[in-house]
């Protein structure tokens, strides 16, 4: 299994998208790939998130899915079994520690932490990489840099708040994976069938990531 470093890449961009509707899902994924990126998070909402799921990890194989929003441990094992790479929840309980062991070589898990406590407890139990949610109304940007000392092992995914104008300061910093954006793939769009805007988003996703991206470069060499 691919670590959740390679999953992500270099860009490190996963739109969480809402996919509710069965003849949305391969036009959205499609303008997705076509804007330069190949991963994206399903929002679990209800029985077609998972169908949404199943479907294009069987018949979009260039797309890597993942789920966003798991709440208890039925809800992660029916993601597993949809066949998601990685799931992340905006928080934790030990029934989902538990079921993240039970389905581990099956996806990867991303626990929702925000706090020093619940940053340790993870750490203690095995799990490196978690979802730092809400990252934006809890000063996300500034707990980062403090966790790059005090959790050098620790790494995470971004999420809530996100957007194209804050994204960069995230993803400049060594400790951070990915960052999560709602807005390039954003429900009115999607209700619009707007596919060439959620293209264009994604293209300016993927530009001011390679930016940063030949910044690091340049200032490791």
């Amino acid at each position: 299994m691919k670590t959740i470093e390679q999953l992500f890449g270099l860009k490190k961009i996963v739109p969480t998208v809402s996919l509710e509707s069965k003849e949305i899902v391969e036009p959205v994924c499609k303008a997705l790939f076509a804007g330069g990126i190949n991963v994206i998070a399903v929002r679990l909402l209800s029985a077609n998130s998972l169908s949404a799921v199943e479907y294009i990890n069987n018949k979009l194989p260039e797309i890597t899915v993942g789920v966003a929003g798991i709440m208890d441990a039925a809800g992660f094992l029916n993601a597993s079994i949809a066949g998601a790479k990685f799931i992340s929840s905006p928080g934790i309980t030990p029934e989902l520690f538990t079921a993240a062991r039970t389905r581990y070589n099956d996806a990867h898990f991303l626990p929702g932490m925000i706090v020093p406590s619940h940053i340790m407890d993870a750490l203690s139990r095995g799990f490196e990489v978690m979802n730092l949610f809400p990252a934006e109304a809890m000063n996300g940007y500034e707990l980062l840099k403090t966790y790059q000392h005090a959790f050098p092992r620790a790494k995470f995914a971004v999420n809530g708040g996100i957007n194209l104008e804050n994204m960069g300061k995230y993803l400049a910093l060594d400790n951070v994976v990915a960052v999560g954006l709602s807005s390039i793939a954003d429900s009115k769009l999607i209700a619009d069938k707007n596919y060439s805007e959620i293209t264009e988003r994604a293209r300016k996703a993927v530009m001011l990531s390679e930016v940063v991206i030949r910044n690091k470069l340049k200032e490791g060499s």
